[in-house]
Formats: C-alpha cells, structure tokens, sequence
C-alpha cells in the first residue's frame, strides 16, 4: 500500500505543531517535515515533537533538507553538516526517508554543465552523507539545475555511487520523468514521488485543479506494483488548509484507499 504524506513545505510559515495538528485529522498517513520546520531543535525538542506525532497517529515518513555538493568547498561542507543533524532528527522522530540534492535554485549547477570536479564532488557528498546511515533511504530528487535532471545524469549518479539505499524521487506531472513512461524508466529505483499539478501553461498548481491526470497515473502505477510513498508538495505559495483538504480526498481516491 502506498504512503501518502503531506509536506509541511506547503505551511512553511506555520509553526510544525499546528502544521501538524491541522493535518491530523484530513486523512494523510503520515508527514514529510520540511528541514526549516526542524532546523535548530535539540535532541529533547525533538523527543516532544516524536511524543506528538505519536499520539497523533500522523508518523514522519520523511525530512527534506537542503544540501548542495556542486558549488565549492564550504556549500559541501556546510551540506554535509546539514545532513548528519538530519539523520540525527529522522533516527528520533523515525522518519525512514531523507530528500537529498545535489545543488539547489534557479542558479544551480545542471548535467549539460557541470565538469569532472562537481561531479567527483557530489558523488563524493552523496557517499558522506549515506556511509553513516544504510538503514535510512535518501531520496535523490531530480530536479533542473542540479545533476539530477536527465535520465542519463541520474543514471550516471546511481552508478558511481551505487548505494542500496539510495532511490529516486520524481515529478509525475512533468518534466522527464513524468508520466507513466517515465515512471516505467526507473520504476526499480523510484521510491517516492512529489505532487502537484500544472496549469495548460505549465505553472503549478493544485492536484485536484490542473491538467495532468493523477487519478489515470496511479491506476497505471499501481497496476505495475509501485509500493513506495507520495507527498502533496506544494512548493509554491498559497496553500491554505482547505486546499491541503481537498487534496487529500482526491488523491486518497486515485490511490485507492477509499
């Protein structure tokens, strides 16, 4: 059965105890917390959030951090902090999953550009940060801008860093790794998807009101056995609690948990 989660990205904001206790009841089963919802919290803070997501019956699925490993030395170094206080957050909340880059933002570095020292670094980065944690899964997103934007880039990336516990997260609204051709490309390696959707002119927007059919998309996916989880990933601005709803509903429905 899938996992479907929602990302506090959406409620960024929002303090993560209302975040959460707003969700609770909407009917997602579990959480992906976005890393500035975490960021600077103690062992103890973190033992009182885990008491709370307990009670609640609304586990953490995943934490999505940051992390750059392509723009010099002290962006890696400072990645590599980031993301052992990130296994340090997941192994106490018992979050399985951590979303990992390898650079981030409209001026990240991306596959067509990048030379023979940022790949050797974000291979490299990707090891640091995985040797310490084989019993979490990372979850390399693939996104432009960053080494993971072509099939053949993220191919080349699974390769050379050959790591049990490193799977794929995509876009099945676009891009290319969209649509059920994509998903069919790395079904093997994909573990978790972000949704949303895309207005007719590729802007993005909410799950239930844009042009690619979710609802079609799982009846494939599913068919073919994909078993790993989902979040609503509403990175762009707007979402309100009625919209992180009605998603809920719509996709409960194209995942065939009603």
């Amino acid at each position: 059965m899938v996992t479907m989660a929602f990302c506090t990205i959406g409620f960024r904001d929002e303090p993560l105890r209302e975040v959460l206790w707003r969700l609770n009841p909407m009917g997602y089963d579990a959480t992906e917390i976005f890393w500035r919802h975490l960021e600077g919290l103690g062992d103890d803070d973190l033992r009182r959030l885990r008491d709370m997501t307990d009670e609640l019956g609304l586990p953490t699925l995943a934490i999505s951090p940051y992390l750059c490993f392509t723009r010099g030395r002290d962006e890696w170094d400072a990645s590599v902090e980031r993301a052992a206080a990130v296994v340090n957050a997941a192994r106490i909340l018992g979050a399985t999953k951590i979303r990992t880059f390898t650079d981030v933002g409209p001026t990240g570095v991306g596959s067509d550009v990048a030379g023979p020292d940022e790949w050797d670094a974000c291979i490299r980065g990707l090891k640091t940060i995985m040797a310490p944690a084989p019993e979490l899964t990372f979850l390399l997103e693939t996104h432009e801008n960053t080494l993971a934007d072509t099939p053949d880039s993220v191919r080349r990336l699974l390769a050379a860093v050959d790591a049990p516990n490193l799977k794929l997260l995509v876009h099945p609204e676009g891009g290319p790794f969209g649509g059920i051709e994509g998903y069919r490309a790395f079904a093997d390696v994909i573990d978790h998807m972000h949704l949303k959707n895309k207005t007719p002119d590729g802007a993005p927007t909410w799950i239930d009101q844009g042009v690619f059919d979710h609802e079609a998309f799982f009846k494939d996916v599913l068919a073919e056995g994909y078993s790993g989880s989902v979040s609503v990933e509403y990175c762009f601005l707007g979402a309100t609690w009625d919209l992180a709803q009605s998603a809920a509903e719509y996709l409960r429905e194209a995942l065939g948990k009603e």
